[in-house]
């Protein structure tokens, strides 16, 4: 298989059509674009193995007169967390058609007799009442059919993360001083970030070494939990499951489970490797460190960040002709992992 398409919206023939998309980069996130459709193909996509803020998987199409409360809107969103690729496109009879799905890019996907591949969801809609109709109904149909939970799941506690005030200089007294001061702002979840396991002092070292640091946390997390508790409040962690520092111990032991072309040097961005998580032993070490912490801890949300793109895609243990499987494997092995921790731990909240 070389294309995988999940699906092909065709808009009413005619002329004016107009099209809006997001983009954005670090603290500059989701700006609109709005552009006149013409003959020819515009192609939105990420080649970086993630979704990304750079492009999102997102679409909508006006006749070119629509406001934010009024005009016809044909909106989707692409249900994918890999490379995903949308076409929109004007033929020189006027139609208008948007396809979507996996990214052809470096794709390429061999099925054995009985194997099956299956496309990401495409969701999309319509409205008669603008751009402000059209987001409500995304965003409600999100909330109700799409996100863990549905209609059951709480309304988003307010939230204080540890970042900006101690970044990896923490520890249980100073953290428990964060606490406190939370709390009296009303806080509901307190989240502490980095540097709390192995020998996160820096971000040159530690990812993959995911055990509490005993001179930061002598007694485990449990001293600190108890008194965010104590405090009214639930407690989160920051985790970067998928990557690791060439300086850990996981990466001695195990360099080759880092995504990497053999014989050729690998890219490190914030001094960091990218874990094959195409493979099932690397998805198994992941859930293992991840339900642990939820086992041995009253955590009730984890801040999963990934803090950079894949590059070098190779896959050395995987015959030539099935190495290109990674990028959509990859993703499975996410979405597993993901849906193992909601059934295990179901009031356990996880933010990508």
């Amino acid at each position: 298989v070389e294309s995988a398409q999940s699906a092909t919206w065709n808009l009413p023939a005619g002329e004016g059509y107009q099209l809006t998309y997001l983009t954005g980069r670090w603290a500059a996130e989701t700006q609109i674009n709005h552009e006149a459709i013409h003959p020819g193909m515009k192609v939105l996509e990420s080649r970086k193995g993630q979704t990304s803020h750079n492009i999102n998987p997102w679409f909508a199409i006006d006749a070119g007169d629509a406001g934010e409360e009024h005009g016809s809107i044909w909106f989707g969103a692409l249900a994918w967390s890999g490379n995903w690729r949308i076409t929109v496109e004007q033929t020189p009879y006027q139609q208008v058609r948007v396809t979507g799905g996996l990214n052809t890019f470096d794709f390429d996907y061999p099925l054995k007799a009985g194997e099956t591949l299956d496309t990401p969801g495409f969701y999309a809609g319509y409205s008669a009442g603008g751009f402000g109709a059209a987001s409500r109904l995304q965003h409600r149909f999100e909330r109700e059919q799409i996100a863990p939970g549905g209609l059951s799941s709480r309304v988003r506690p307010v939230l204080y993360n540890s970042w900006e005030a101690t970044t990896f200089n923490v520890n249980e007294a100073g953290q428990k001083q964060l606490a406190a001061t939370a709390a009296k702002l009303g806080v509901e979840l307190f989240v502490m970030d980095d540097g709390w396991f192995g020998k996160r002092n820096n971000d040159r070292a530690g990812l993959g070494d995911w055990t509490v640091n005993p001179q930061k946390f002598p007694a485990g997390l449990k001293g600190l939990i108890d008194y965010v508790n104590g405090l009214g409040m639930d407690f989160g962690l920051w985790v970067e499951p998928e990557m690791v520092n060439p300086d850990s111990d996981l990466y001695r032991q195990h360099p080759d489970w880092a995504i990497h072309f053999p014989d050729r040097p690998r890219s490190e961005l914030r001094n960091q490797l990218v874990l094959n998580l195409a493979r099932n032993d690397v998805k198994e070490y992941i859930f293992g460190f991840l339900d642990k912490l939820a086992s041995e801890n009253n955590i009730k949300y984890f801040k999963w960040d990934m803090n950079r793109p894949l590059s070098e895609p190779g896959w050395e243990d995987q015959p030539i002709e099935n190495q290109r499987k990674l990028w959509v494997e990859y993703v499975r092995n996410l979405y597993d992992i993901l849906d193992r921790l909601r059934a295990k731990h179901p009031n356990l909240e996880i933010e990508s």
